[in-house]
């Protein structure tokens, strides 16, 4: 998942992206609230937020609520991180953002990243209520293994603490270039301007 996710939004190319699962958790009407609030209220990240006042969760696995819970109170504690839901996939991006991010989680994993990144750069992140409806038997199994993943969760944690604590670990180099770009030198008086 981690690396088709980072593929995708690699090969993206609109002024928004969208990340979302594919196996009808989401109510498609819903996605309209992402883009006002970044259309209009002018954020950078919107999440779809699974766990705010306002959501709506039908029939979501017990053991799933307590270990997304509890990966957010370290999230919290780690790294002084308040959004509810980074861990959804269910995300609205502006192009800047997604070339700053430093996705290297090739599991579910990487949704830590793209949740928790954004705020860590400094971008505007907003969450956003929204249903989610758990798969009947007859549409299939999630891939998802708690066991199995909650160790890459894990390691976005530490990674992202040992670069805002020490400037180390594998995210190190993770900054926001797109600071860089708006101080970008003015262009000399031979050169075009842009239509």
């Amino acid at each position: 998942m981690g690396r088709a996710i980072a593929d995708g939004l690699h090969a993206a190319t609109g002024r928004y992206v969208l990340t979302m699962d594919c196996d009808f958790e989401h109510l498609l009407p819903e996605l309209r609230d992402l883009f006002d609030a970044a259309a209009t209220k002018d954020y950078d990240v919107v999440i779809g937020s699974r766990f705010s006042r306002h959501s709506v969760l039908l029939n979501y696995p017990f053991m799933k609520i307590f270990a997304n819970r509890s990966f957010h109170v370290l999230a919290r504690i780690v790294l002084g991180h308040t959004v509810r839901d980074t861990t959804n996939n269910l995300k609205l991006f502006r192009r800047e953002v997604i070339d700053d991010l430093q996705l290297l989680q090739p599991g579910f994993a990487v949704n830590a990243e793209t949740g928790i990144q954004p705020w860590l750069l400094g971008y505007k992140v907003r969450e956003i209520p929204i249903s989610w409806i758990n798969r009947t038997p007859g549409m299939g199994t999630s891939s998802f293994r708690l066991v199995r993943v909650g160790g890459g969760y894990g390691q976005v944690l530490w990674g992202l603490w040992m670069r805002r604590a020490f400037g180390r670990g594998p995210y190190r180099t993770l900054q926001r270039r797109s600071v860089q770009k708006l101080a970008a030198p003015a262009a000399l008086p031979h050169e075009s301007s842009p239509p």
